[in-house]
């Protein structure tokens, strides 16, 4: 099959304070543990931001959830309660697709070989239970644990207690499937994080109901804890477009045409369509000055998808998503005579990356 796709891109440039700024056919879900060095032009310009003082400042990570939502581990406790229940009356209501893996007992035997992981081993259930059921469970235990404070790495581990207890309790008459739990963990973390960043972005937008209605899709337990809560977002500046200049932000769209070619005789004329955004949550990235830091879990983050449409309805399409996990930046910009920014900014990263295709 080949495709030829010419594309044509309409982006939202980067914003600072004061500026204008079907079915899943595949996943490939993991952590990326590398250290790729990336130089970061500076060609945004702030023209009315003051310079703020050049210093050299180096701060270590808390590894802990930013401060303006606070710790309820009992909360978060009860809602993924909530989501194991649900999970399990629905486990026990279609047997007849869950009891061909039955062959352990609630018994002593059964839970030595757990224990010991004589029992464990990577299951062969079928592709839409492993790749889309599974990092979707990942995900909802993600975002509890993330809507109720706990940090990236917290939450993380909230999601693989979540997802071992479903396997060991819930499915007790099954062997534990390492996968699952790896894919679980991991598709918590690199899908759930982006999407709970740009939750929080919106929440930091202007109040509108298009701004939090777009948090509560991307974000819900984050967005209902808050409504439960009464929490109040702090004031922020925004730009035109109502969202916030105190994180750096790209939104881009793009459309595209395409004909595919299946064994060289049929051929299947197809549209794309694309959406997707780049957040920054580092403070002062890009802006005037002189710094060097540890990045915070989920400082950078992206999220792209995309819709193939033929003849007949949607053929197709893709999620791609992106998070750091640990980093290092450091940045050296000024202002240049023309009022511009000028410098170079170097990010060494770990990232998570999950994409459906």
């Amino acid at each position: 099959m080949r495709s030829t796709r010419p594309r044509y891109a309409a982006r939202h440039r980067w914003r600072r304070k004061k500026a204008a700024g079907s079915q899943a056919a595949l996943l490939i879900a993991g952590l990326v543990a590398s250290l790729p060095l990336a130089l970061v032009p500076a060609d945004r310009s702030w023209a009315e931001a003051p310079a703020p003082q050049l210093d050299l400042a180096l701060d270590l990570p808390t590894f802990a959830a930013r401060a303006e939502r606070p710790l309820h581990l009992g909360r978060a406790l009860l809602e993924t309660t909530g989501i194991l229940v649900g999970g399990t009356i629905w486990y026990w209501r279609d047997l007849e697709f869950n009891t061909r893996d039955w062959d352990l007992q609630w018994d002593r035997p059964s839970w030595r070989r757990k224990l010991t992981g004589e029992a464990l081993r990577f299951d062969q259930n079928l592709f839409q239970t492993n790749a889309v059921s599974h990092p979707r469970a990942g995900v909802a235990h993600y975002q509890v644990a993330r809507g109720n404070g706990l940090g990236l790495a917290g939450s993380a581990a909230a999601t693989l207690a979540s997802s071992a207890f479903w396997e060991y309790v819930v499915e007790f008459k099954e062997h534990p499937a390492a996968n699952d739990l790896i894919v679980n963990t991991v598709a918590g973390v690199a899908i759930g994080e982006p999407f709970y960043q740009l939750g929080e972005f919106f929440l930091r937008s202007r109040p509108t109901l298009w701004s939090r209605g777009l948090a509560a899709a991307l974000s819900p337990v984050a967005s209902a804890n808050d409504w439960i809560d009464a929490r109040r977002i702090p004031f922020e500046s925004y730009d035109r477009y109502g969202f916030t200049t105190e994180v750096a932000h790209r939104f881009h769209l793009t459309a595209g045409y395409q004909q595919r070619t299946f064994d060289a005789a049929a051929v299947r004329a197809e549209t794309s369509l694309g959406l997707g955004a780049e957040l920054v949550m580092l403070p002062r990235y890009g802006r005037p000055g002189r710094f060097a830091r540890w990045i915070e879990p989920g400082d950078w983050s992206s999220v792209d998808g995309r819709l193939d449409i033929g003849p007949y309805g949607v053929t197709g399409g893709s999620l791609l998503t992106r998070t750091t996990v640990l980093g290092y930046y450091a940045q050296s910009f000024a202002r240049t005579a023309g009022r511009q920014i000028d410098g170079r900014g170097l990010k060494p990263l770990s990232v998570a990356s999950a994409r459906w295709v």
